[in-house]
């Protein structure tokens, strides 16, 4: 049997543009590409692997429907097309006549309703017809001789709708009617979702046959809902109901593919290389009268190397790397020389030995400057001539007008300084670079991946051709070196396409003049370390192991029996089932995995307190986590040769900005208890004659508030120097200012940090220890005073929901593609909405902060070093002649390196342990 298939053109490229909004495809003129990739993608596809005897491109209008007549609210709550996704509109009709295929649209008609007609046309004519899209609207024109074609390359037929709608495909129309569609702002009826409206159709089959038996509906609230929305029900079904006597004029042969040319296509040539699509470029070439004026095979200008490819239906590419083997110093020297003419090299640096801070020696040395080839430095060169390759090298590194490219720099830097080489800017980390294009992703964020995800190419292919120069090229066998010569290769197109996308994305500013800066800082903070009092660690083990035991002995006491306390089923027999608590207690804890039982953690223990046992339990925890965690565990971290903690600080974990530390984590402390409090106590002075200065930002978070909403008290208590803790707690207290307690300022202090990142009333009374409903009250008085605030909070979920991301001060960006979905997804998407902009530019104002401080450090020549980051704190080990000169270019630098509406404060203390000092 014939086939036609029909595509839906608008609903491939939103979905193409909006499945790529995290890291779009961006060409050199800076043109944003993914829409109409996904398009042309999916019309290769249906060509090349359907074989189609009948093909048609059908669009929208943009001239008003006839459903908009009906309902002139149909499709008003839609967000104005993205600038970036009108840009590409003309490519589809271009791409359509280049490819001589008919382009079908009808003012007043929705795709939906030319495509529907297609289909009755196909069964008049015994034709099959295939409709290509993942509109769940077409389910309802499926029949045997009609299906869809989803952008999974899945074909949907009844058994699927039935799957979906638990009807057959006649009947979607009747459930869409009932629950409405929120994407075209189509009604339905008030009350009635999903899951309520395919039981109302299962059960009676029509909308026009539940009104017809409405007094037999059960449930009184259901039947007033039916009741209420009677006119809407009919109306929804109308608008959702897809017209299939669209009078466009149809003559089949019109349709017909044999005229279509995928290859030797000139124009559908030119418009693949204006667009940049190199995939398609190479499979769709057109055979020229002469290769004069062609690029090298596989050697595109650096210019215009872009992720066209990053899509996964686009094939891998086969991509050779050239390695040359450099044996001879004159050689590295010219390598240096055409490096220095290029202003650009990728680099690759590692040891003889793994363990850092062993002042080994570098034993091998990769650089490309140019696509597709690599030079890697012989180890006998490296061996027998250290000081020359080296000396290079660091001419190289520490020149400011060549850009150093690679991947996880800093760890590179490390093992350069053993070599007493010092980079200096400018840097591109493309690990860093693509953490800020797709700051959520949970895929690998590893140069293998990125290689083969964005570059796409194929493992493996090493070429090992002669060059100009005459060197030796690499052994036959040498798998070690060809990856490292083939991951720098990676790096240096990836730079290429990593650096137009973060300019595309307006983040070019935030990476240039905050990460990389930043980078030297880190590895400074890394080498440094800090000194902690074992001895003093050793003590406090032993106190608390004898404490835990003390504990034990209550818990078991309070529960009538021994148990393992550490053990979730033992506790929940004992909480739940033996002493049935959460009944006592009035609470009902939320259910876990483990064995569908409910759940011990603190936040459903602390609901219990008035129990004695939840007390103890919660106290053994934070004995025996402290002890686990910190106590016992920081003397292992401390290094043997310099006797001190050297922690790892990232860039590329948190979605937010914030830098985060592992080997030990050193950002998660506990503070807010008197043991936790101990244990920063054992952070010491690396040496008598020195002290430890903390510098704290005081509520940076609120004054970036402040700054945002404008808020008049917050601003008024900032500039002024009031206490915005004690104006909330009288806000919200109802008491005079002066007769704030201290207990009603802590836990106002709890409400406004937890209201800016809108916590509910369910956690707010825990954490301000009051009931439920005073939580509510604290709410509901908070926003009353501070207005603006809430306001602000839907600013930046509406910008969200607009744009797709959310924003920090800096422009560092955040992509939010499922703030427009639906539950928990678009839940803790808003909440992230608002979260971004305040905790993602304290953590941009801290980092330029260290920036600025490490600048001015260097430029004193002072000995005091920073030595620890920690969220809104920096940590200095410092000489205490210099303690004065270091507080001032501390105070300077953390309170003027950003101006907002409100002042920033800077807390400064000094002491001889880390805990005193803040």
């Amino acid at each position: 049997m014939p086939r036609l298939f029909a595509i839906d053109s608008m609903a491939i490229l939103y979905r193409s543009y909006f499945a790529m909004i995290r890291s779009p495809l961006i060409n050199s003129k800076g043109l944003n590409t993914s829409g109409v990739f996904g398009f042309l993608t999916q019309i290769i596809k249906v060509i090349e692997e359907e074989s189609p005897d009948y093909l048609a491109v059908v669009s929208d209008s943009i001239e008003p429907t006839f459903r908009h007549q009906r309902f002139p609210q149909y499709k008003a709550t839609r967000e104005k097309m993205p600038e970036d996704l009108v840009t590409q509109l003309p490519y589809l009709s271009r791409l359509v006549h280049a490819l001589n295929l008919p382009y079908l649209i009808m003012p007043g008609y929705e795709a939906d309703d030319i495509i529907g007609t297609l289909m009755r046309v196909c069964d008049e004519h015994d034709i099959e017809g295939i409709m290509v899209t993942s509109d769940k609207d077409y389910m309802q024109l499926i029949s045997d001789k009609r299906i869809m074609l989803n952008h999974k390359q899945e074909k949907i037929r009844a058994p699927q709708v039935r799957e979906k709608f638990g009807c057959a495909p006649h009947q979607v129309i009747e459930v869409l009617g009932l629950m409405g569609d929120s994407s075209d702002n189509v009604p339905g009826v008030r009350g009635i979702g999903e899951k309520t409206a395919i039981k109302l159709i299962q059960d009676y089959g029509s909308i026009d046959n539940i009104y017809k038996n409405l007094e037999t509906i059960q449930g009184a609230k259901l039947r007033e809902n039916l009741e209420n929305g009677r006119e809407l029900a009919f109306l929804s079904r109308e608008l959702v109901t897809i017209h299939c006597e669209v009078p466009i004029a149809l003559d089949l042969e019109s349709l017909h593919l044999d005229k279509t040319r995928l290859h030797n296509n000139p124009e559908f040539h030119e418009i693949l290389k204006e667009l940049e699509f190199k995939s398609f470029i190479k499979r769709f070439s057109v055979v020229p009268s002469s290769t004069a004026d062609a690029p090298p095979p596989n050697k595109p200008p650096a210019e215009t190397l872009q992720r066209s490819e990053q899509s996964e239906s686009s094939p891998a590419i086969e991509h050779d790397t050239i390695c040359h083997c450099v044996k001879k110093i004159e050689t590295w020297n010219q390598v240096a020389k055409n490096i220095r003419q290029t202003k650009m090299f990728s680099f690759n640096v590692w040891p003889v030995g793994t363990v850092p801070m062993k002042n080994d020696q570098i034993e091998g040395i990769a650089v490309s400057y140019d696509s597709n080839e690599v030079w890697y430095l012989d180890s006998e060169l490296i061996q027998s001539s250290y000081s020359k390759v080296m000396s290079v090298f660091k001419d190289l590194m520490e020149d400011p007008a060549i850009t150093k490219t690679g991947f996880d720099l800093k760890e590179r830097f490390h093992l350069l300084m053993e070599s007493n080489i010092v980079p200096q800017a400018p840097f591109f980390d493309v690990i860093v670079a693509n953490h800020l294009l797709e700051p959520v992703s949970k895929k690998q964020n590893t140069l293998e991946y990125l290689i083969e995800s964005r570059l796409c190419w194929k493992t493996g292919q090493i070429s090992r051709k002669q060059p100009e120069m005459q060197l030796s090229l690499l052994p036959d066998e040498a798998p070690e070196i060809d990856m490292h010569c083939r991951n720098i290769d990676g790096a240096r197109d990836l730079f290429v396409l990593l650096r137009e996308q973060l300019i595309q994305s307006g983040m070019w500013d935030s990476f240039q003049t905050v990460e990389m800066p930043l980078l030297s800082v880190l590895v400074e903070i890394e080498h440094n370390g800090v000194s902690i009092d074992t001895s003093q660690l050793s003590a406090i083990s032993i106190e608390f192991e004898e404490r835990l035991e003390q504990i034990s002995a209550q818990v078991f006491h309070l529960a009538g029996e021994s148990f393992n306390i550490n053990s979730v089923p033992d506790l929940q027999k004992i909480l739940y089932e033996k002493m049935n608590l959460h009944q006592i207690c009035g609470i009902r804890p939320r259910k876990i995995k483990i064995g569908n039982q409910m759940s011990t953690d603190e936040e459903t223990l602390e609901k219990m307190l008035e129990h004695p046992l939840p007390q103890k339990i919660l106290e053994y925890r934070e004995l025996n986590k402290l002890k686990n965690t910190y106590i016992d565990q920081l003397p292992t971290f401390v290094n043997k040769t310099t006797g001190q903690i050297h922690a790892s600080f990232h860039q590329t974990v948190t979605a937010t900005g914030r830098l985060s530390s592992e080997n030990p984590n050193l950002q998660n402390i506990p503070v807010r208890t008197i043991e936790g409090r101990r244990i920063r106590k054992v952070f010491i002075p690396s040496s008598a004659e020195k002290i430890l200065i903390s510098a704290d930002y005081s509520q940076i978070e609120l004054r970036i508030v402040a700054h945002y909403s404008k808020d008049p008290t917050f601003l008024k208590a900032y500039r002024e120097n009031q206490d915005i803790h004690a104006l909330t707690a009288s806000a919200i207290f109802n008491v005079p200012i002066e007769d704030v307690s201290r207990e009603m300022r802590s836990r106002a202090k709890e409400v406004n940090f937890g209201l800016i990142y809108r916590m509910g009333p369910e956690r707010l009374s825990v954490v301000t220890q009051t009931s439920k409903s005073q939580a509510k009250e604290f709410i509901e008085k908070f926003f009353l005073r501070y207005q603006t605030i809430h306001a602000l909070q839907e600013q930046f979920m509406e910008q969200a929901r607009k744009e797709g991301y959310s924003l920090t001060l800096m422009g560092r960006r955040r992509y939010l593609p499922e703030i427009n979905g639906k539950g928990l997804a678009r839940s803790l998407a808003e909440g992230a909405a608002v979260n971004t902009p305040i905790q993602g530019s304290a953590a941009e104002i801290i980092k330029l902060a260290m920036i600025r401080i490490h600048e001015r450090i260097k430029k004193l020549k002072m000995r005091s070093k920073m030595i620890l980051t920690v969220h809104d704190e920096l940590v200095f080990d410092a000489f205490e002649d210099e303690e004065s000169q270091l507080t001032q270019v501390i105070k300077e630098n953390m309170e003027n390196v950003v101006t907002l509406e409100v002042p920033l404060v800077v807390e400064v203390g000094r002491a001889h342990n880390w805990l005193e000092a803040h």
